[in-house]
C-alpha cells in the first residue's frame, strides 16, 4: 500500500482564522498550479538547468509549507541542497522522481482533505 502523503494544515487554518471556505480556496489555486510547477521542475532539471531548478523549487517552497506538504518541502530542500554540490549531480533525477511521486500522493492527500472541507 502507498504511503499517504503528509498534509499539516496547522498553519493554512490559522492564516484562514479556522474558514475553511478559505482553506479550500487556497487549496484549489495550489492545486490549479502544482502539477504545472512539477513539470517545469522535471523539465528543467532533465535540461541540466540548474539555476533555473533552484529558482523553480525557491519559488516552490513557499507554496508547499502553505499548504501544509511537509514531505515534498523535505524533498524540495533536499533537492536545493544537492543541487549546489557539485559531487552530486546523479543524485538529482533520483530525487525529482521521488517529488514526482510526492507530488502525486500530495495531490491526492489535498483532494481527499478538500472533501472534508466543503
Amino acid at each position: 500500500m502507498e504511503k499517504q502523503a503528509e498534509l499539516n494544515l496547522d498553519f493554512l487554518n490559522e492564516f484562514c482564522r479556522g474558514d475553511k471556505k478559505k482553506m479550500a480556496a487556497y487549496m484549489n489555486t495550489f492545486l490549479e498550479s502544482f502539477p504545472e510547477q512539477i513539470q517545469l521542475i522535471q523539465l528543467a532539471a532533465s535540461d541540466g538547468k540548474s539555476t533555473e531548478l533552484n529558482i523553480l523549487l525557491h519559488s516552490l517552497k513557499p507554496q508547499v509549507i502553505f499548504v501544509g506538504l511537509t514531505s515534498v518541502q523535505a524533498l524540495i530542500e533536499k533537492i536545493e541542497l544537492e543541487s549546489v554540490q557539485e559531487s552530486a549531480p546523479q543524485n538529482i533525477p533520483i530525487l525529482i522522481s521521488h517529488l514526482e511521486g510526492a507530488a502525486e500522493r500530495s495531490i491526492d492527500a489535498i483532494k481527499h482533505t478538500l472533501v472534508t472541507l466543503t
